[in-house]
């Protein structure tokens, strides 16, 4: 898996937007997911100008700054996300990936500490905080979506208004898996489901 990430600094927060996790050699969309928060990974290098070229045609105007993108590193939730949708959680399915998974969030503070970054997110207002939702959906194309926000959509008014509407445009889609009211779902990032 190779990962790419919009990047940026604001005010000492660093914030993680918009995440591609590419399996081998392919820019095809796979799907995408929209989860809580940017945890651990950490930028390591800008992107090369052929990734770059690529990138942009899967991103919206507003996320196409060069200085903007980087390489990655991977953590434990983008694994999980490779295993969700190769189909690994359900057997007899699983197969190799060869594309890209979208990884959005309900915000974009990048803090392991899901805490920390919950006490950034009601003490600034940054332009970066949270995704735009009509890029947002937008982007996802329709293929398959994942949301595995848990409660951290319930932090302000903004994040829980985001998540119903992103939850309603999944709903109206062929891909959905959740229940149809929200308040039934627990948005739990480390379950699995077959989007067969």
């Amino acid at each position: 898996m190779k990962v790419y990430a919009e990047f940026t600094i604001d005010n000492r927060i660093e914030y993680r937007q918009i995440t591609l996790l590419q399996f081998g050699s392919s820019w095809q969309l796979i799907g995408s997911a929209v989860l809580k928060n940017p945890g651990s990974p950490s930028p390591l290098s800008k992107v090369s100008e052929q990734d770059y070229s690529n990138i942009v045609k899967l991103v919206s105007e507003d996320c196409k700054s060069k200085e903007k993108w980087y390489n990655f590193s991977t953590d434990s939730t983008m694994r999980f996300l490779e295993k969700i949708f190769n189909g690994q959680y359900a057997p007899g399915k699983s197969s190799k990936l060869n594309g890209v998974i979208q990884l959005f969030n309900i915000y974009y503070i990048g803090d392991q500490d899901v805490l920390a970054a919950s006490n950034k997110l009601n003490e600034n207002s940054s332009q970066f905080i949270y995704p735009k939702y009509n890029e947002l959906v937008s982007s996802f194309k329709s293929k398959p979506v994942y949301l595995g926000w848990r409660n951290e959509c319930y932090r302000n008014e903004e994040t829980i208004h985001l998540a119903k509407k992103i939850f309603q445009y999944v709903s109206n889609s062929t891909s959905m898996y959740l229940d149809e009211k929200f308040k039934n779902n627990e948005f739990n990032h480390q379950w699995a489901y077959n989007y067969g």
